[in-house]
């Protein structure tokens, strides 16, 4: 690679010439900064990724639930989510990562059809139409298992955050014992 060294070094001077003008105050007048404990957040449908954009105006069905056959080493985690006009493309990865992140396991997806149901969805506010697709994930979870509760808490989390803050309705309230 070859460097222009006569750019690099005018560059340097430029900033060195801002150095004494920047200020470590936050924006505002300095005598405000004792108080500073707000944020302002914007509002939902800015902010979401694009994948996620049609998802706020659909409600999707969550069914969770695992099998165990006594002599089986892992559990059998069966994941459905009906259309909620997210991005399908990603979901059972996104999952899986949460998965991850909640439960401090990484699991391998034994199955991920991310075009299982379908339906055609319309975007209240701009009148488009698309086509919006649901999940049928599994995974097996290895021993060992909390067996309090054979990781659902986790496992209900982690589902949560991969549904871009769609409105669900789970069937029992969270992953169960099938």
């Amino acid at each position: 690679m070859h460097f222009q060294y006569a750019s690099i070094a005018s560059f340097a001077l430029a900033i060195g010439a801002l150095v004494p003008s920047i200020s470590a105050f936050p924006l505002g007048e300095p005598d405000d900064s004792a108080n500073v404990t707000e944020t302002s957040i914007e509002k939902r449908f800015e902010v979401l990724p694009e994948d996620c954009q049609w998802a706020q105006y659909f409600v999707g069905n969550i069914d969770c639930y695992y099998k165990w056959s006594n002599g089986q080493n892992f559990l059998n985690y069966v994941i459905q989510i009906t259309p909620t006009g997210q991005d399908s493309d990603g979901w059972c990865e996104g999952i899986r990562d949460n998965i991850q992140g909640e439960c401090g396991r990484r699991v391998e997806i034994s199955g991920c059809n991310k075009d299982w149901e379908w339906k055609e969805i319309r975007n209240p506010e701009t009148g488009e139409i698309a086509r919006a697709h649901g999940i049928d994930m599994n995974f097996h979870w290895d021993w060992p298992w909390e067996t309090s509760d054979d990781e659902t808490q986790c496992v209900t989390t982690a589902i949560k955050k991969a549904t871009c803050g769609a409105s669900t309705i789970w069937n029992n309230g969270q992953c169960y014992k099938y």
